[in-house]
């Protein structure tokens, strides 16, 4: 049973504060009989004053005691409150700690001994997450990163969800899905790479948590209830915290019918001196049978993001120019892998625009003639190639190119015809700008591997 703020037994005053508070509930009430038995104004004005005093003092040190009871976990001005219980917990705090991927940069509390705790690629958990190798699905789930090191420590406690066809609700509205799902109970630690495609430039820890954030809040299917910003009490460190929810309704769970299943998922971006870090603590609010098992779980679940602790490395400066040294090697590759890509879409953007107007206007022309002539610049260095599915570029975008000459002696006439029948081309098929292939993945500037 939780005790109260009254709840208070005399062998548990043994610490100079409990003491402290002892002293100044008796000078109070010696207050308050002084008060009752003061003969003048006077004496009871100073008598009430001074008792009201104390009891303002002993209301205060009350909270504060009582507040240290209530396990939490403190994240800055972020606290994840958990049920009280006198249930005798196994957390982290007696089992030592775990470094990073690379046994530098940060470390965090060990779980209990029946959890699985694993260093992996982004691609590996993604791959057991999702429990398929297709390499299609699992490159759109992987993102920039396939190969950068995360750590992950998961429960053996997991929900094993199977949908009821035209049952189950999520938010009250009828949940399209036949897929089981496996909810595990876990703590996930990744590096939030500072340099961002596609400049590779380091972006604020602001932009990259929103960056980290943006799958959940995109996928139309979770709630975010909660976002905060605070220190880290460790480190002092910025950090950012968001929370999300998904409310299913009417699914089976472990086999047996929940009318109610609320999942949990919550992400804190960590600044550290070298890298950023994204933690991401996932729960739901069935376990099993026993509530007590979801309280020591959520315990477990909340000291871990509590003890996680970015470190400086020793060589900090020789760390962060190895860094940017890649990051510049990564820019240098994905322009190359995506310039081609990119400007033949902007080529086929400009077409287009010039579609609905009337390239007999002198300015209209004018304007069409300067924006084309920046494309053949870019073709100039061979990296603008327009082609149709039998190979070679298009016979009329050449023909546009080639008029391009003439116009810049003053003729614009032959520009005008070959753009008008490029637009023509383009309206009546647009796929003759031909498919472009996907950009090659992009690197991973921080060297992990």
């Amino acid at each position: 049973m939780a005790k109260g703020p009254w709840d208070v037994k005399f062998e548990e005053i043994d610490t100079p504060v409990k003491v402290s508070g002892v002293a100044v509930g008796a000078f109070a009430a010696i207050c308050l009989a002084w008060l009752a038995l003061a003969d003048s104004a006077l004496e009871r004005g100073i008598a009430g004053i001074a008792a009201l005093l104390c009891i303002l003092v002993l209301a205060w040190g009350l909270f504060w005691v009582t507040r240290e009871r209530a396990p939490s976990t403190s994240v800055g001005a972020m606290t994840v409150q958990v049920a009280q219980t006198e249930v005798v917990e196994d957390t982290i705090r007696s089992s030592g700690q775990v470094s990073g991927p690379d046994g530098t940069y940060f470390y965090v509390g060990r779980p209990p001994d029946d959890w699985r705790v694993r260093t992996m690629t982004i691609r590996e958990f993604i791959v057991e997450e999702m429990g398929t190798n297709d390499e299609v699905i699992v490159g759109q789930a992987t993102g920039p990163w396939p190969e950068q090191e995360i750590l992950v420590m998961q429960s053996p406690t997991a929900a094993k969800l199977r949908p009821r066809p035209a049952v189950t609700t999520c938010f009250g509205r009828e949940l399209t899905t036949a897929l089981i799902t496996d909810i595990k109970l876990q703590f996930v630690v990744a590096p939030l790479i500072r340099a961002q495609a596609p400049l590779f430039v380091d972006g604020t820890l602001e932009e990259n948590f929103v960056r980290a954030i943006a799958p959940f809040s995109m996928s139309g299917v979770v709630r975010m209830v909660r976002m905060d910003r605070g220190r880290a009490k460790a480190t002092g460190k910025r950090q950012w915290f968001a929370e999300f929810e998904q409310q299913v309704e009417n699914v089976d769970v472990n086999g047996i019918l929940s009318p109610r299943l609320t999942i949990r998922n919550s992400v804190w971006a960590v600044e550290g001196d070298v890298h950023d870090y994204m933690l991401r603590l996932t729960h739901t609010d069935v376990v099993g049978a026993e509530s007590q098992d979801l309280v020591r779980l959520t315990r477990i679940l909340s000291d871990l993001a509590e003890s996680f602790t970015p470190l400086t490395p020793a060589d900090k400066d020789r760390e962060l120019s190895r860094i940017k040294s890649r990051a510049d090697a990564a820019f240098v590759q994905s322009a190359q892998a995506r310039r081609a890509d990119v400007l033949a879409g902007e080529f086929v953007l400009a077409v287009t625009r010039f579609g609905g107007k009337d390239l007999s206007q002198p300015d209209v022309l004018l304007a069409a003639h300067q924006q084309f002539e920046v494309f053949a610049q870019w073709r100039e260095h061979g990296d603008l190639e327009l082609s149709r599915e039998s190979g070679g570029e298009d016979a009329d975008v050449a023909a546009l190119f080639a008029s391009l000459a003439s116009a810049r002696d003053g003729d614009l006439s032959l520009f005008k015809a070959s753009l008008e029948k490029l637009v023509d081309t383009y309206y009546d098929d647009p796929a003759a700008a031909g498919a472009t292939e996907p950009a090659a993945a992009i690197p991973d500037p921080s060297g992990s591997t």
